[in-house]
């Protein structure tokens, strides 16, 4: 099993509250991610993907899956593939995520003078890749089969 080590930075976002934010890549374009153990699914802000020019397909498998815990009751599902999607040297291909407006994320992350989310690294990413954080090195370790 092959595995990738990424550093993680640690923002203050006021006394004693803390986001941890992780550098990632789709198709050659940096974007920061918040690192989101109680998100059930990763997900990004729906404007700069259409900003990107990716296709937006609504989730119409009729489950709703991807509106579990996001906060919002009936709202409809947005999603796309990212073709290529790199953390670190681990790089995932059409990996789907959702969608969501974070507007809100960023005007508080723009009051306080943190750097845009563009995202959120959610459970599905960080369970299928085995994801280890060690908070003293301030590193995230992924695992990959291959």
């Amino acid at each position: 099993m092959k595995h990738y080590t990424v550093k993680l930075k640690i923002v203050k976002l006021e006394s004693g509250s803390y986001h941890i934010t992780i550098p990632a890549k789709i198709e050659d374009t940096p974007v920061n991610l918040v690192v989101d153990t109680g998100a059930s699914h990763t997900c990004f802000d729906l404007n700069f993907i259409k900003d990107l020019n990716h296709k937006i397909e609504s989730d119409d498998s009729g489950k709703n899956e991807l509106n579990i815990g996001l906060g919002e009751v009936g709202f409809e599902s947005k999603v796309t593939y990212l073709p290529d999607f790199q953390i670190g040297k681990l790089t995932v291909k059409d990996y789907m995520v959702a969608l969501l407006d974070l507007t809100h994320v960023n005007m508080t992350y723009k009051h306080l003078k943190k750097p845009m989310i563009h995202g959120m690294l959610g459970c599905d990413f960080l369970i299928r890749f085995m994801a280890m954080i060690d908070y003293m090195k301030g590193e995230m370790t992924l695992w990959c089969k291959n």
